[in-house]
C-alpha cells in the first residue's frame, strides 16, 4: 500500500491527513515500546570493572577495581569471592559496607553484610604495653676528712671533722605488664562478601528488592598495588557469584573477571611513551636473529629482542604492546 494512500488523496497538507500522520507515528511509537519491554533482557552478571588495566610493575601508585551488577530485579541478596595473586598485588583497601548495601537498602529493605578473607599480618607491629620501673637502692657514702690546720694555734684547736657525700646506688626494677606486639590482618588473596536483605518470603507489604539495568550499579570499590618485581599478568578472578531476588529464588549469574598487566617500560625511540612509533620501529627488524639478519639488510637489535631469545618476533611486539600508552616515568 502507498504512503499516499494512508494519508489521504491529498496527503499531509489537510487536517484529516495530519490526523491519520499522527495516528500512525502513535502506532509506530506503541509498537517499538512493546518490542522493547518484551526483547530479552541480557543475562545477570557481576563483572569487574575496568576489564583490563594496564600499568608498569614498579608503579607502585594504588589503582581501583569496581564490582558491577547488570541485569537483575528485585535484588535481595547478592554474594561473590574475589582472588588475585598476593605476590604479585597488594591490597590496600575495600569499599564493600558502602555502595552495595545502600543500594540493596535503597528501596526500604535492612540490609545485613558479612566479610571473610584469608588474612596475613601485613601492618608493622606496635607495642601495646610499656614497662616502668621504680627507683630502689641504699645510702651509701664515702668518708673525706679535712686536715688540720697548721699555724700559731696549738694543734689541739683544730679538731679534724670527717664528712660524706650521699649516694645512691639504684636497683632498676621492672614492674607493670609485659609489653606485646600486636599486627591487623590484611586480606591476603581473596575477599568473601554477601549481602542480604531482611524479611520473610512473601510477606504481606515488604517492600520489593532494587534493579539493575543495562546501566552498571557498582557495590564495591577495590584498591590494589603493584608489588611485582619483573612484568607479568594477572588475574582478579570472581567465584563463588550469587544473586538472588527478595523471595530468595537465585538467578543465574555470568561472572567476569579483571586481567591487570604489570608492564615494562620498552621505550624505544626515548621520547618517554610507549607508542605505536615503538613499535614501528621494532617492526622494521621483525624476522631478524642474532646469528642470521633477515631480510637481508635487516639487522638484530638487542634493545628490540624484548624477551632476549635472539630473534626479534611477534612476542616481543606483543610485550612491547603490553604497555601501550604508558609512561615510563613514574
Amino acid at each position: 500500500m502507498r504512503f499516499t494512500a494512508l494519508l489521504g488523496s491529498k496527503g499531509i497538507a489537510s487536517r484529516a491527513g495530519l490526523l491519520r500522520l499522527a495516528l500512525l507515528l502513535f502506532a509506530a511509537g506503541a509498537v517499538f515500546g512493546v518490542w522493547r519491554s518484551t526483547r530479552a533482557a541480557g543475562p545477570t552478571t557481576l563483572a569487574i570493572s575496568p576489564v583490563s588495566k594496564a600499568l608498569l610493575y614498579y608503579n607502585r601508585t594504588p589503582f581501583t577495581e569496581t564490582l558491577n551488577l547488570t541485569n537483575a530485579s528485585n535484588v535481595g541478596a547478592y554474594q561473590f569471592r574475589l582472588v588475585w595473586n598476593p605476590a604479585k598485588l597488594q591490597w590496600v583497601s575495600s569499599d564493600l559496607s558502602t555502595l552495595g548495601p545502600a543500594w540493596l537498602a535503597g528501596t526500604g529493605r535492612s540490609a545485613f553484610c558479612s566479610q571473610l578473607y584469608d588474612a596475613t599480618a601485613t601492618s608493622t607491629p606496635t607495642n601495646t604495653a610499656t614497662r616502668t620501673a621504680t627507683p630502689t637502692g641504699t645510702l651509701t657514702a664515702t668518708p673525706t676528712i679535712t686536715p688540720s690546720p697548721t699555724g700559731t694555734p696549738p694543734p689541739s684547736t683544730a679538731t679534724p671533722t670527717r664528712t660524706a657525700t650521699p649516694t645512691f646506688t639504684v636497683t632498676n626494677t621492672p614492674n607493670g605488664p609485659t609489653p606485646t606486639r600486636t599486627a591487623t590482618p590484611t586480606p591476603a588473596g581473596n575477599i568473601t562478601f554477601g549481602c542480604a536483605t531482611l524479611g520473610t518470603p512473601g510477606q504481606v507489604g515488604l517492600p520489593p528488592g532494587p534493579t539493575a539495568g543495562d546501566i552498571p550499579v557498582p557495590l564495591a570499590n577495590f584498591t590494589f598495588k603493584s608489588i611485582a618485581t619483573v612484568e607479568t599478568n594477572d588475574q582478579l578472578k570472581l567465584t563463588d557469584v550469587g544473586v538472588a531476588d527478595a523471595l530468595s529464588t537465585p538467578a543465574v549469574v555470568a561472572s567476569g573477571n579483571g586481567a591487570v598487566t604489570l608492564a615494562g617500560c620498552h621505550d624505544m625511540d626515548g621520547d618517554g611513551v610507549i607508542s605505536i612509533l615503538d613499535l614501528v620501529r621494532v617492526a622494521a627488524h621483525y624476522g631478524s636473529t642474532l646469528a642470521v639478519p633477515k631480510p637481508p639488510g635487516w639487522i638484530w637489535v638487542p634493545l628490540y629482542d624484548v624477551d632476549g631469545d635472539g630473534t626479534i618476533s611477534l612476542l616481543d611486539l606483543i610485550r612491547i604492546a603490553a604497555g601501550y600508552g604508558l609512561t615510563c616515568v613514574v
